[in-house]
C-alpha cells in the first residue's frame, strides 16, 4: 500500500468522474509565496529531479526530536503522476463534508480545465481520497491499496499550452514511504506560535484559486468553508506532525477545495 497526503491549495475536479485531477494554482509570486513541493522523511531515495530543487535535509523538531525531511520543489509548471493505476477507479470519500466548495461561495466560479495558471497538475486514476482534519485544516489522504514495491513519482514539464512535452523528472522512494505533496507557504523553520490568531485565515490564500478559473470573484472565494464533520488526522510523518505543532490553522487557511456534487 502507498499513502500520499495532499496539503495546501489545490482544486480537486471530477470528484464523481472516472479520472480526477488536482490543480495547484501558481502562488510563487503571491504574498506570502506558495511553493509546490514533495516532502519525505529522510530515507534512501533515487532522484532525477529539477536541477537545484532538492533540499536535503530540512530539520524540524517534533516530539522532542530533530527529524530530517527532504524537500523536492517543483519550480515550473508540471504534470505529476503517482503510482495509482493498479487501484482504479479512484474514489472520493467525504469530500462533500470535508472540503470547501468554491462554487457555493462564488456561483460564478468556473474552473479552467484547458490551460489553468498552475504550478502543478495531478492526474488521479486510482486509490481512495479522503479529507481529514489536521487541527482545523483539511488534509487529503490518498491511499493506493494495491501498490507494492518502490514508489516512483514523475513530473513532466508542461508547455505554454498545458501539454506535457517537456523534460521528465522522477523521484523513487522505498515501499511504505509516506509522501506529502504541498502547495503552501514555506512553513519549515517558522517559529511555533502558542497563541495563533484567527485573522490568519483563507481569504488571501483563496485568492489564488482565481488563477485556475475561467471566471471568479476573488472577494467571494474566501467565503468558502468546509463543514468539517470529518475525522481527525493523526500524522506519523514529521512534516505533518510539524504542521500540527504550529497550530496556525484556525480556519480554512491554506487548504484544498473541490467541485460541487456531480462535478
Amino acid at each position: 500500500m502507498a499513502t500520499f497526503y495532499l496539503s495546501g491549495l489545490m482544486y480537486f475536479d471530477g470528484c464523481e468522474a472516472d479520472e480526477k485531477r488536482a490543480l495547484l494554482p501558481d502562488g510563487t509570486q503571491h504574498d506570502p509565496p506558495h511553493y509546490a513541493s514533495l516532502f519525505i522523511e529522510k530515507v534512501p531515495y533515487k532522484a532525477n529531479w529539477f536541477p537545484g530543487a532538492i533540499t536535503d535535509p530540512r530539520i524540524v523538531r517534533v516530539q522532542g526530536q530533530d527529524r530530517q525531511l527532504v524537500e523536492f520543489r517543483i519550480p515550473v509548471r508540471s504534470l505529476l503522476t503517482f503510482p495509482d493505476e493498479s487501484d482504479v477507479p479512484a474514489k472520493c470519500v467525504d469530500f462533500e463534508d470535508g472540503l470547501p466548495k468554491l462554487q457555493q461561495a462564488d456561483p460564478d466560479f468556473v474552473p479552467n480545465l484547458v490551460n489553468p495558471d498552475t504550478i502543478a497538475d495531478v492526474v488521479i486514476h486510482g486509490g481512495i481520497l479522503q479529507p481529514l482534519l489536521l487541527h482545523k485544516t483539511p488534509i487529503v489522504r490518498w491511499t493506493v491499496d494495491k501498490q507494492s514495491g518502490e514508489i516512483t513519482i514523475k513530473a513532466r514539464v508542461l508547455d505554454d499550452h498545458h501539454h506535457p512535452n517537456g523534460s521528465e523528472f522522477t523521484l523513487t522512494v522505498p515501499a511504505g514511504t509516506e509522501v506529502i505533496l504541498a502547495n503552501s507557504p514555506d512553513f519549515i523553520g517558522v517559529p511555533v506560535d502558542p497563541h495563533p490568531h484567527p485573522g490568519h485565515v483563507g481569504g488571501k490564500h483563496f485568492d489564488l484559486y482565481a488563477k485556475i478559473a475561467k471566471t471568479a470573484d476573488k472577494t467571494k472565494l474566501h467565503n468558502a468553508h468546509a463543514k468539517k464533520t470529518v475525522g481527525p488526522l493523526r500524522p506519523t510523518n514529521a512534516y505533518l506532525q510539524y504542521l500540527e505543532k504550529l497550530k496556525r490553522f484556525e480556519e480554512d487557511n491554506c487548504t484544498g477545495s473541490c467541485c460541487t456534487p456531480g462535478g
